[in-house]
This record gives structure tokens, C-alpha cells and sequence, in this order.
């Protein structure tokens, strides 16, 4: 007989929120059939704090999007997407759209640094930004372009997450190896409303099921270290 034949084939298991929903409660001890509208009505608020939860630790690179803007010369700010939740790498693509563009990174600097930059409104090639992080938020160059590059800057955002909705069967927007995470999260956070008495029960699993999770939401890449002894800017 062959090792493991009756088996799916199939790769389709993607669960709704209302069946994550169901699942979260039945750990804590609540049954479907004892489920009322009030049940998911707070389910669906707290599945979405969950997923602001996770945005405070940093890195989702499912929800990492690359944005391209023209860069204009004489303009030095520009508005980011106010989905962002934090700006990742940021590079200027000189002669994009032909057979040989050149990319150069940026660096980023502080409000601290803007503060102290004595000539602000300098023209030249841009070698760093300061993102201000405001409800819109503005992302500035320095120098100020002196040149139009048509598609020119081009920046990693990590997005916030869409929208958590229970109606018509809408899936959760996490990817397979967060399913489980996602959950036990999500009962965590409705043991404290509907099942005190089993916090002390449902925290360390989730905190188990959290740390498998950040084990592989990582790049797995070298870290490497260099130190930058002299500036980075022409003047």
C-alpha cells in the first residue's frame, strides 16, 4: 500500500472570521449554540483590536506594499499613504523605465536631525529623508530635488490591516501560518469578557502559538552590521 495515500490534495483551508469567531469561543469554554448577536458583535470589535495588537510588534510582511511617486524637482515633500502603518526602505531610481536604471538608498533621518539641518530648502540630489509621522503622513526630501524623475521615488510601507467584517462569509486577512495565533489571540482577548476563569489557561497558549508564529514572519536573511563613520551627503 502506498505510504499516505488517502490524503486531500487540496490546499483550500481558509477559515471566515465567523468561523475563527466560533473557534476562539469554543477555547474558552463557549458553545456555538450559546452564541448570541451580542457574542458577535464584540467578537468582531475585538478581532480587530487584535489585529492593531499585532502591528505594535513590528514587521508583517504580508502587508509590506512597494509605493512609486514622481519626484518633482523643487518639491520636497510628499504625502504617504495614510494606510502606513511604518516606512521601511526608501530609494530614488534614476532613469527608470529604460534598460539601465541605477538605484540609491536613502537614509532616514530624525525630527532631531531636521531641526538642526541649518539649509533646508538646499537644492541637489536627495541622500535622506525625514518622515513625519502624522495622521497624514509626509515624507521629505533633503536635498530638495533639482530634477523630475517620473517614478522616481519608490518606498516599502508595511499597510495596516484590512478591515475585521463577520457578514458574508469574510475571511481573515492573515496568512495560513497565523491562523492558529490569530485565534488564541482572539480568545484571549474574550476570556476577559465572557470567561475570566480561564485567562490563566488561554495566555501562555497564546503566547506559545504568538512565538511559533514571529518565528516565521521573519526574512531569513544574514544580519549584518556596518558602521557609517562619515556622512552621506553631497553638498
Amino acid at each position: 500500500m502506498t505510504l499516505n495515500a488517502n490524503i486531500s490534495n487540496t490546499y483550500t483551508f481558509d477559515p471566515s472570521l465567523g468561523e475563527a469567531i466560533i473557534g476562539a469561543y469554543s477555547r474558552i469554554g463557549v458553545r456555538r449554540t450559546e452564541i448570541t448577536t451580542q457574542h458577535m458583535a464584540d467578537a468582531r470589535f475585538e478581532a480587530n483590536m487584535v489585529m492593531s495588537e499585532l502591528q505594535a510588534d513590528g514587521f508583517n510582511p504580508w502587508q509590506i506594499e512597494l509605493v512609486t511617486q514622481t519626484i518633482v524637482a523643487g518639491q520636497s515633500q510628499y504625502s504617504v499613504p495614510d494606510t502606513t502603518i511604518f516606512l521601511l526602505d526608501v530609494y530614488i531610481r534614476q532613469n527608470p523605465g529604460t534598460s539601465m536604471p541605477s538605484d540609491r538608498i536613502l537614509l532616514p533621518i530624525s525630527r532631531t536631525d531636521w531641526a538642526s539641518t541649518a539649509n533646508k530648502t538646499m537644492t541637489g540630489f536627495p541622500t535622506s529623508f525625514w518622515y513625519n509621522r502624522q495622521l497624514s503622513p509626509v515624507l521629505t526630501l533633503w536635498p530638495v530635488p533639482d530634477q523630475t524623475i517620473v517614478n522616481g521615488l519608490n518606498y516599502y510601507v508595511q499597510k495596516r490591516p484590512m478591515d475585521m467584517n463577520n457578514e458574508n462569509g469574510t475571511q481573515i486577512a492573515v496568512p495560513y501560518e497565523a491562523y492558529d495565533c490569530f485565534v488564541w489571540m482572539l480568545s484571549e482577548r474574550l476570556a476577559f469578557i465572557y470567561a475570566p476563569d480561564k485567562i490563566a489557561v488561554v495566555s501562555p497558549r497564546k503566547q506559545m502559538a504568538y512565538q511559533k508564529f514571529l518565528q516565521t514572519s521573519t526574512e531569513n536573511v544574514p544580519l549584518d552590521f556596518a558602521v557609517n563613520m562619515r556622512g552621506y551627503f553631497r553638498m
